[in-house]
């Protein structure tokens, strides 16, 4: 797109010479459980200098762990590519880390998200069952394979080698983790209805294909076409708020919003659209008439308005008392050009000074998406701050498609949430 709202450059140059940023890939179990001893593998991590007799700069030389949901959250410094950690609280956490060579360069951090729930999730061959009946529960049914709510609900976790399955039964929201036949694939609402998500299923690593529901009979299970990728990738969030050529929209009233024009236009899903508007509960809306009030947020695809929107952190936010929040737009023409939109300080209903929710998403040229979170801070409720009561994903125009990151997920305070300050979220818009 031709971008001309306002003007401004963004992006760091620089150069190493001719030694290569080494490459950190981590190893880790998709879930865990309270107290249980988990394996970081951070062995895979390479160097491109490596190849080079006698360079130093091709030798790995510390091994950064960025820690959470433990004890001693922590960033780990050491030698050893392995190191052990133990989860003393339930949630979705995120553990990451970079590696640094003999000449001092670090890798862009690796990152997987564990889900840790109380109860140790034993393997063995022997089944165990518990309450027999209509919501019967099995642990150990099989090679390392564990199954909770065996009735019509039925729940199953490990089913396989590796695999992971939750929802397993044939109910409309079947729900698959770690089902396919690729290394760490994840498979989401894996069943035939017209939602089925897909996670980790493709060669990317740590890719995510979510709401595939464009059929397309050329893929091995005959299921729905994805229309975006999703990755977790590491935060890049840039205050944009005092760069030269940022546009300060200021701050709306409460479950309120503004519509700003894009330049050149935005193609998102199957539109290029000229304007946005941008709502003060954390999204923004495409096309005619964008609802921008609502405050009440849903799961994902869902018919009633808002639809045809990007929820970055949809909750009900509202403007801190006394001041200071803010939303921000502007749009860079190098090195990618693109807009970024940004809401700084912001709290939750019912505000408290403390709270600061600052967040930015970056509306790409080719169509990309990226989410970046800089502080997510609400002391009253740690847990709504990274995700506990908010959506946070993409929707078609007339609600019946979505990439659902999450829907009030539980999570403890970052950077264990559904969101991070750590990392970042990367939708890739398909042709």
């Amino acid at each position: 797109m031709t971008l001309a709202l306002v003007a401004g450059c963004g992006g760091d140059g620089g150069g190493n010479g001719t030694n290569s940023a080494p490459i950190a890939v981590l190893d880790a179990p998709a879930f865990a459980a309270i107290g249980e001893v988990v394996r970081l593998d951070a062995s895979r991590s390479s160097d491109p200098d490596a190849a080079d007799a006698g360079n130093a700069s091709g030798q790995i030389v510390s091994f950064r762990f960025v820690l959470a949901g433990g004890v001693n959250d922590r960033a780990l410094v050491t030698a050893s590519p392995i190191v052990s950690h133990v989860f003393t609280r339930t949630g979705m956490f995120d553990v990451c880390v970079d590696v640094t060579d003999g000449m001092g360069l670090t890798s862009t951090l690796a990152c997987k998200r564990i889900a840790v729930t109380a109860t140790p999730r034993d393997g063995g061959p022997d089944a165990r069952i518990t309450d027999a009946g209509p919501d019967a529960r099995v642990t150990d049914g099989g090679p390392d394979a564990r199954v909770t709510d065996g009735g019509p609900d039925a729940r199953i976790i490990d089913g396989g080698p590796d695999a992971r399955i939750v929802d397993g039964g044939p109910m409309p929201d079947a729900r698959i983790i770690d089902g396919g036949p690729m290394p760490d694939a994840r498979i989401i609402d894996g069943g035939p209805m017209p939602d089925a998500r897909i996670i980790d299923a493709g060669p990317t690593p740590d890719a995510r294909i979510v709401d595939a529901s464009v059929p397309d009979t050329g893929r091995p299970d005959a299921g729905p076409r994805p229309r975006y990728i999703e990755t977790v990738v590491p935060n890049q969030f840039r205050d944009v708020r005092n760069m030269p050529g940022t546009f300060d929209l200021g701050t709306f009233p409460d479950d309120n919003g503004r519509v700003i024009p894009v330049p050149g236009g935005f193609p998102y899903w199957d539109s290029t659209f000229m304007q946005v508007g941008v709502a003060s509960n954390g999204y923004l809306v495409f096309g005619a008439n964008p609802e921008l009030r609502a405050f009440n947020n849903t799961t994902l695809p869902n018919p009633a308005q808002p639809n045809n929107a990007i929820y970055v952190f949809w909750d009900d936010l509202t403007p801190k008392t006394g001041g200071g929040s803010t939303v921000h737009a502007r749009v860079e023409f190098m090195p990618n050009p693109r807009m970024i939109i940004q809401w700084t300080n912001w709290a939750f209903f019912q505000p408290t000074p403390q709270s600061n929710m600052t967040f930015q998403v970056v509306l790409n040229q080719n169509g990309d998406i990226d989410f970046f979170y800089q502080s997510l801070s609400h002391p009253p409720n740690p847990r709504r701050a990274t995700g506990n009561s908010a959506t946070i994903g993409l929707e078609n125009a007339n609600g019946t498609q979505a990439v659902l990151h999450s829907f009030q997920m539980g999570g403890m305070a970052d950077p264990g949430g559904v969101v991070s300050t750590m990392t970042g979220l990367h939708y890739q818009r398909l042709p």
